[in-house]
Parts: structure tokens; sequence; C-alpha cells
């Protein structure tokens, strides 16, 4: 019943290294740069810049721990409603589609996550497999039917 999860588990524990060896990587460069900052205004602007690179990859690096936390969190408990995180089989006209349901999607390739607060999100959460959901986007209403709820 957890399969999904699981495999989203396995996905987010190999981003985490990915997005660990990043934040090590400007750790180092942010150091060198540093060096060189104190005697150069143009290194003081490569300084800055790569604070902020190093900014970004530590917070996608917290973020993906944080979601694996959640996951391994959901992978404990039984669930019969959508709630996130979790994996969502749903159908909307001839066209059935996957996808996770997260507080906080990143980009994680060959896997879909949608954030809770999303249109789609919202309107799958607290529903059970067999019941129907809708949301609008734009002037067009989507209507579908949730297929499997893990």
């Amino acid at each position: 019943m957890t399969r999904k999860l699981n495999e989203l588990l396995l996905a987010l524990e190999k981003e985490e290294k990915v997005a660990r060896k990043r934040v090590e990587e400007n750790r180092i460069a942010f150091n060198e740069v540093s060096k060189s900052a104190l005697t150069s205004w143009s290194a003081a602007g490569e300084r800055d810049y790569a604070e902020g690179q190093a900014k970004i990859n530590q917070d996608y690096h917290s973020k993906v721990l944080k979601l694996i936390e959640e996951v391994k969190e959901a992978l404990t408990k039984d669930k019969e409603k959508v709630s996130s995180p979790g994996f969502v089989l749903v159908q909307t006209g001839d066209t059935a589609s996957e996808f996770f349901v997260v507080d906080e999607p990143i980009n994680l390739d060959g896997m879909k996550l949608v954030s809770k607060d999303s249109p789609l999100g919202n309107s799958v959460l607290g529903k059970t497999e067999g019941e129907s959901f809708e949301y609008i986007i734009g002037v067009k209403k989507v209507k579908g039917e949730i297929l499997k709820n893990e």
C-alpha cells in the first residue's frame, strides 16, 4: 500500500546526497572567494554572489530533508483520506494522472510533486478513493475522481 511513498523516499534520499554535495561545494567556493574579497571590489561582488548561491542551495537542502522526514512519518500511518505527503492517482476525463501531494514541492526527476495549497492539491485533500473532486484553472473547471490514495 505504501509502494509509491517508498519510491518517493528513495528518490528524495538520492536528491539529498546531491543537494548536500552542492552545499559543501558552495561552502568551499565561498571560502576561496572570501579570501580574495578583502583586496578587490570585483572579488567582493563575487563573494556576495557565492554567498547567495550558498544560501539558495542550503535552503533547498533543508527543504529536501524536511520532506524526507514528512514522508518517513507518513509511512508509519494508515491513511484513508488524501493527506500531505501522499500519493494520488486521479482520472480527469480520459486521462489518468499520478502525483504526490506535499507541503512544499521541489523539482524531482520523474516525479510530479504538487503543493497541497495548489488548486489541484487543495481539491483532493481529505478525499478518499472513489470520491470526486473539482477545481478551477483560469476559466476552466476540471472534474475528476480519485482512483488511488496512498
